[in-house]
């Protein structure tokens, strides 16, 4: 599957029923049948995804998941080049982890927030951390005084249906919102 650029993964018990094992095939757009690979983007076609996280290993799944369902990725390994690829590319959505050397994902989050609240720009975020929720917004909120700023969160290890279900949620908000 990797070498044609797809991936396959098991859920055991399966995300959906708690029993047995679901088995995952992600084939990249251009091998999947084109009504079906239409009616999946359709929402959230050209959407652009930067990913920001540390681990390549994590970096190179995560793009794989999303280019297979005709997401466009970009990645950053750090949360100093993520600030500096949300001002360039104005991503659509950025995945974001917490836990990255030079500058961690909370401070992109500060930072995020501040360019919101000065009009420069209003990137949604999907945080993607090895660190619990209620943790991570405690703290955040401890130190800043204000919410998370988070549109979603998945905690590690991710599973890739979970993964393009938020992706899509996120994304189809806010094209929605845009519209309207």
């Amino acid at each position: 599957m990797e070498s044609h650029g797809g991936l396959i993964w098991a859920e055991s018990p399966c995300s959906d029923t708690g029993k047995g094992t679901k088995l995952t095939v992600a084939l990249p757009r251009t091998l999947m049948a084109p009504a079906q690979a239409e009616t999946e983007t359709a929402a959230i076609k050209g959407a652009r995804v930067l990913i920001a996280d540390d681990d390549p290993d994590m970096l190179r799944v995560t793009a794989l998941v999303l280019e297979s369902v005709g997401f466009q990725t970009s990645a950053a390994r750090d949360g100093i080049e993520a600030l500096a690829k949300v001002e360039a590319e104005e991503p659509d959505l950025l995945i974001l982890d917490l836990l990255m050397p030079e500058l961690d994902g909370f401070e992109v989050l500060k930072r995020l927030g501040e360019r919101k609240r000065t009009g420069r720009g209003q990137t949604p975020v999907l945080v993607v951390s090895a660190i619990k929720e209620g943790s991570s917004r405690r703290r955040f909120e401890l130190e800043t005084k204000s919410e998370l700023g988070a549109d979603g969160y998945i905690e590690k290890p991710i599973s890739p249906p979970l993964l393009l279900k938020e992706v899509t949620r996120i994304l189809t908000e806010r094209r929605s919102s845009v519209c309207h």
